[in-house]
């Protein structure tokens, strides 16, 4: 039986089977998708979509931003590359891969490192662990058949989109969707009616995606209520720019005001160049500019002493009648302060009254205050402005009305119609005096007309044809005309009043309205005509036909050749319109490309912010359970450490104490060996004597052995040495005193006073010789088992077991020094 494991490596036509499923069974049917799938299983077909054919999934070089975002998030979670990773924005195993090749590089500063050696990388036979993240294998020219079954099936069923089951489907979603719009329908007409109607919830197992969030997992509730917390977070409008939220700097309002006295002194420079260079002449004078004298400020009207009184005027005084409630003592303070008030002086109604005489006049003049530059300027302007204004009153009603004017290229045709040619007079009839004031008036009328056209132009047209110098009038200037003052104005207006009355009277029109003069205006307004051949405007009610006409074919090449040089206007300024604005057009596109750049920019960034914020709650949270386990470990290692210093310091005290104790030993056992030899020749020197009989009564005892001497002190062995030794010492002692008389071995009787070793040689039962006594000291001999013991247990060592191998060993021996050590 042939057994396949689903797996390996993904290939081309298994990529795109796996597209074509999931654009059909959606991204939740993982067990139908796979069914598609030979090789695969629904997990390897899940992962493969969400890590290489996803489309949201990027794909391209990692940036520094990145790799630094990437680097921070692996040291605060670590391992944890599935929170990391939509964060970042990359799929896991990017993530893991990234930084495992951001750890290789850098590794490879190390002299020692050798990548041949990594584990990760793959060797010939093994097998991929994660090939759902690799790029497909091409397909090879000529598939296996089951590749082609597969291909085949899989296009059958991705194809079969009218089936049964596909139409009942549908049929069903259709009906759904009907009683969906159907039930929404009526629960909006009971609801404007007046009814409102509960919706029932569904009993269905499925999730209702309008009314709750798929999959939610709320948070556990904490200590405190938040429910008033739990509200829409309002967007506050924080400045966009720099400019904004800084505010205008202090060199940007100065340079616009800046501008603004250049505009404003351009402005006075086309009007009136003549005031604006006076005043600039002015403030350039250098007897304006000096300096200052001191400030004359006014002697003060009120003095120190009289602010002190009323500010002492509003203090209250601390024993105000009624203030404080009366109590014990009262009565003393009331009496305190009767007398006191009786004891002023009585008043004296006396008055006397002083008059100030009058100060004198000072006949040194006054000292003329200097006028402050400041002052001097805005006196001058107010006189200024005053001037302006009196010329402002002396213009033409019309001026003052701002009432309409004829365009200055109608004062050709005015002149032609008010003033009379030499041809239209008679040289036989002498004008008459009504004739000569109307040729008068006239003259004045059209000089005015001029002096206001050129004065005041309607257009800027006009203003820049004044700058540029153009012509103001026939002769190059401002046409003068008479100046009256202001009595005489008012006279010539009281005048015109009177002759006004005076001729609507004689006419029979004292009581015609306001609206009849307009009306009888606006006829003779609309008759007026002009006629080319007269040269002169005229009313078309009393005019011919041909005359008419001629005004009309005037009037309409006129309208035509001002239409034509508006076209031509209209055209330069529209070329003049696109070569301003096509930079600024140009200027705007790439300004709004690059505003819904940075609109996706600030959305991403907003959800970072979001992402981040999310993750400083989850870390603030979890931060100090984090600290506190760290910080009882780090408690305990400083206890562990603390334990473990005193405990070298002990062994270290100790094992100075033992190196001192076996250098004593050491000393001691070299002195034993050296006796050792001096009664090893004693003995070989002796041996003749020792081996004759001593001569002895019948009631003498035998010697002891050196058993019976052991066993006397019990039973240390380690002694032996030292009472043979002792015993020698003895016997040569006694011969020698005795003369010879005693030779061979002499039985002592050994006694132990703790301090001394005490000798005594044995005697007989029934004599009553002297017994010698002999007194041995400890530092000559060698040290008792009970004496090593007694000092090792004095040195602070408590291992009894130790103590007795030690005091059994006896001398230098390597026993000896292993035991020590230990």
């Amino acid at each position: 039986m042939r057994i396949m494991i689903k797996g390996g490596v993904w290939k081309n036509t298994e990529d795109e089977i796996l597209k074509a499923a999931v654009m059909k069974y959606g991204k939740n049917q993982w067990a139908r998708i796979s069914s598609l799938l030979v090789r695969k299983s629904a997990k390897q077909c899940k992962a493969r979509w969400y890590e290489w054919l996803d489309p949201s999934i990027k794909k391209t070089e990692w940036t520094r931003e990145e790799d630094e975002k990437l680097l921070h998030l692996a040291k605060l979670m670590p391992t944890q590359w599935r929170t990391i990773a939509p964060i970042v924005g990359r799929t896991p195993s990017q993530c893991l891969e990234r930084y495992e090749k951001l750890l290789d590089a850098a590794c490879a500063r190390d002299e020692n490192y050798e990548p041949g050696d990594d584990p990760r990388k793959l060797r010939p036979g093994e097998i991929d662990p994660n090939p759902e993240s690799k790029p497909a294998r091409p397909d090879p020219v000529d598939m296996d058949e089951d590749e082609k079954e597969m291909l085949s099936e899989a296009r059958a069923r991705l194809a079969n989109t009218r089936g049964k089951k596909a139409k009942r489907k549908a049929r069903e979603k259709q009906l759904e969707e009907a009683r969906r719009l159907a039930s929404l329908q009526k629960r909006r007409e009971l609801k404007a009616a007046g009814i409102d109607t509960r919706q029932r919830k569904r009993k269905g197992k499925g999730i209702d995606y309008n009314a709750e969030i798929p999959f939610e997992k709320r948070p556990p509730p904490g200590f405190y209520d938040v429910a008033d917390e739990d509200r829409p977070v309002e967007q506050p409008k924080f400045p966009t720019t720099i400019e904004e939220l800084e505010g205008k700097r202090r060199v940007d309002i100065e340079a616009q005001l800046r501008k603004q006295d250049i505009a404003k002194n351009k402005i006075s420079q086309r009007q009136d160049a003549a005031s604006a260079i006076l005043q600039a002449n002015k403030l350039n004078d250098p007897e304006a500019v000096r300096k200052r004298s001191k400030l004359m400020l006014p002697e003060p009207q009120i003095s120190n002493h009289e602010l002190e009184e009323i500010a002492k005027m509003g203090y209250a005084s601390d024993l105000l009648a009624g203030s404080e409630e009366l109590a014990e003592g009262s009565t003393d303070i009331r009496r305190n302060l009767r007398s006191g008030l009786g004891s002023l002086p009585q008043p004296k109604n006396e008055y006397q009254i002083v008059v100030q005489p009058p100060p004198e006049e000072s006949e040194e003049p006054e000292e003329k205050i200097e006028e402050d530059m400041s002052d001097r300027i805005a006196r001058e302007r107010a006189e200024e402005e005053a001037r302006q204004q009196a010329l402002l009153k002396k213009r033409s009603k019309v001026l003052q009305r701002e009432l309409p004017r004829p365009p200055s290229a109608s004062l050709e045709l005015i002149r032609d119609s008010l003033m009379r040619t030499d041809g239209d007079k008679s040289t036989f009839v002498p004008p008459t005096l009504i004739e000569q004031a109307d040729e008068m008036i006239r003259k004045e009328l059209l000089s005015l007309l001029e002096h206001d056209n050129a004065k005041y132009p309607l257009d800027e047209k006009a203003k820049k044809g004044k700058k540029k110098g153009a012509k103001r009038s026939a002769n190059g200037s401002i046409p003068s005309i008479e100046d009256f003052e202001e009595d005489e104005m008012k006279e010539a207006d009281s005048w015109v009043k009177e002759e006004a009355e005076f001729l609507r009277v004689a006419m029979g029109h004292e009581n015609e309205s306001l609206d009849d003069f307009v009306e009888a205006h606006n006829t003779c307004l609309n008759d007026l005509m002009y006629f080319p051949t007269r040269h002169a405007y005229g009313l078309s009610s009393v005019a011919g036909n041909t005359e008419k006409l001629a005004a009309l074919q005037t009037e309409f090449d006129h309208v035509k050749k001002k239409m034509d040089n508006d076209k031509l206007k209209a055209e330069g300024m529209e070329k003049k319109f696109n070569v301003l604005t096509q930079g600024y057009e140009r200027r705007a596109a790439t300004l709004w490309r690059q505003i819904e750049s940075t609109f996706k920019q600030i959305d991403t960034a907003g959800t970072e912010l979001e992402c981040f914020q999310a993750l400083q709650k989850q870390e603030q949270l979890a931060a100090s359970h984090r600290i506190n386990g760290l910080w009882e470990e780090v408690q305990k290692q400083k206890e562990l450490e603390q334990t473990l210093q005193s405990r070298y310091g002990n062994l270290i005290a100790e094992i100075e104490r033992i190196q001192k104790l076996m250098n004593v030993y050491r000393a001691q056992a070299q002195k034993q060996e050296e006796a050792a030899e001096k009664d090893h020749a004693l003995e070989s020197s002796m041996a003749p004597a020792s081996q004759a009989t001593v001569p002895s009564s019948g009631l003498s005892e035998p010697a002891p052995s050196s058993e019976d001497v052991y066993s006397s002190l019990d039973g240390q062995p380690s002694l032996k040495i030292d009472m043979n030794v002792d015993s020698r010492e003895q016997h040569a002692t006694m011969d020698s005193e005795t003369g010879g008389n005693m030779s061979g071995n002499v039985p002592l009787v050994v006694e132990d006073n703790g301090d001394n070793i005490t000798k005594t040689p044995a005697q007989d039962a029934g004599t009553s010789s002297e017994v010698a006594t002999e007194s041995v000291n400890p530092d000559t001999v060698s040290t008792k088992p009970e004496s090593i013991e007694e000092t090792l247990e004095g040195e602070g060592f408590t291992d009894h077991a130790k103590i007795d191998s030690i005091c059994v060993l006896g001398g230098d021996t390597a026993e000896n020094q292993t035991a020590m050590e230990e």
